[in-house]
Formats: structure tokens, sequence, C-alpha cells
């Protein structure tokens, strides 16, 4: 016979008893217990009937009060039950007091500010602890912060697109100015496409306006020229001489 694992020879192999292996059982389901975050869930009966959407408050109340859910909450509530970490609370409670460096420094400012109550808080080694009515006094107060420093944030952000849209706004007719002296038609063609981008398209504007007559006299220029120059290349006289008579009648007169 195959002698058992560290014993001797012929020794019986060794049967765990009834006990012992419950003591295995517990303590895997131990082990099981402490690798997870569990969550128990009181059933309460809404009604005797067992029907749904009937809720009797009397047969609540005695089930939570059989059960010590009525003590257990006011035991806590003479308590600190709102607990919060000092990187939380900091974190949650900066927008009340931007000014504070560190969590002392904010205590000690919202307690000045008569928003933390002696009494009503406390600090621990590691936490914060406040009353229900402290809690719901401290949201209230961080709700009013949040807002103005919206509003400040908003006004800030209004201020730099505004001064943004300024800045394209002098670009735009700095360049249609720029396009109009140099009587390129390409770039008088950008300049007053971009004018779109001004207010009411810079209707009122006398540089867009000034800019818009050039690029029609630049325009017709360029075709008046295109056509001589074509006439020119077939070497068609009557072609270049009506071409001549047409660029003639649509020059500007000259100045006195």
């Amino acid at each position: 016979s195959t002698p058992a694992p560290g014993g001797r020879p012929g020794a019986p192999k060794k049967v765990k008893t009834l006990g012992a292996q419950f003591k295995a059982q517990l303590n895997d389901l131990i082990d099981t217990l402490n690798s997870t975050n569990p969550n128990f869930v009181r059933c309460m009966k809404s009604n005797d009937k067992k029907v749904g959407r009937i809720f009797e408050s009397k047969r609540m109340q005695d089930q939570l009060r059989y059960a010590g859910l009525v003590e257990v909450c006011r035991i806590r509530k003479l308590g600190f039950p709102v607990r919060r970490e000092f990187d939380e609370f900091f974190k949650r409670y900066k927008c009340c007091d931007l000014t504070s460096p560190n969590l002392d420094a904010m205590l000690s400012s919202l307690e000045g500010k008569g928003v933390l109550i002696k009494g009503e808080w406390a600090k621990g080694k590691t936490r914060i602890f406040m009353r229900t009515a402290q809690s719901v006094q401290l949201e209230a107060h961080r709700e009013s912060a949040l807002s103005i420093v919206a509003c400040v944030v908003q006004k800030w952000v209004r201020r730099f697109i505004r001064k943004a849209k300024y800045a394209q706004w002098i670009s735009i007719i700095r360049s249609l100015k720029t396009a109009t002296s140099s009587r390129d038609e390409e770039e008088l063609d950008k300049a007053v496409s971009l004018s779109a981008e001004l207010p009411y398209g810079g209707s009122s504007l006398a540089a867009l306006k000034e800019a818009k007559k050039v690029l029609a006299e630049v325009q017709e220029e360029n075709r008046l020229l295109k056509l001589v120059k074509s006439a020119i290349e077939s070497k068609n006289l009557s072609s270049l001489h009506s071409a001549i008579t047409v660029a003639s009648e649509t020059a500007s007169p000259p100045l006195p």
C-alpha cells in the first residue's frame, strides 16, 4: 500500500472529524465575507394583506420599533451622524471660503461667519463630525456659495469671449482697409466675406462699403484686362478694338 504523506508506511489515513470540517468551512466563509463589501437590506411588510401598493403606517411603525431602528435613529441623532474625512470635507466646502489655504483655516473662517456652530460639530483625528442640523445648514451655505462662484466664472468667461470677439472685429476692419488700399481682388474678396462676422454684418461701416465698391471696380478691371489679353493673343483686331472700346466706356473719368 502507498504510505500516507508525512507518515510511516502502512499507517491509516487520518479522517477529518465533523467538528474540523465545520471549523474549516466557517473559516472559509469568514475569509469570503472579509474579502467583500456586504450590504444588508431589511425587508418590511407594508400591510397584512400581502398586497402591493398598500402602506399601513401603523404596521410599518411597529416593525421599525420592534427592530430597534427607531432607537438607533434617536441615539444617532443625539450624536454626530454625519462624518466626513478631512480631504473630502475640505474639497467639498472649499467653495465656502476660497481664500482658506488649509482645513483649520477654513473651519475657523466658517465658524467666524456663523456657519459652523460650536457644539454642533467636532474635529476628530481623521474626520469632521457634524449633527444633522449642522450638516443641513452647511450644505445650504455651500449651495449659495456655489451660485456666487458660478456667477463669477460666467462673468470672466463672457468677458474673455467678448474681448476675443472685439479683437476679431478690429482685425476684420483692418483687413478691409488694407485690401482696399492694395486693390487686390483676392484679398478684397476674402475681407468682404469675413465681414459677415461683424455685428449686423457690418452694413453700416464705411470701410465695408468702400471695400465693396473697390472690389466691384477691380473685378470689372480684371475682366476687361482678360478681354484685351485674349484679343492680343488671338491677334483679332476687331475683338481688340471692341475690348478697348468697352474699357474706355467703363473707365472712371479723370480727376479734375
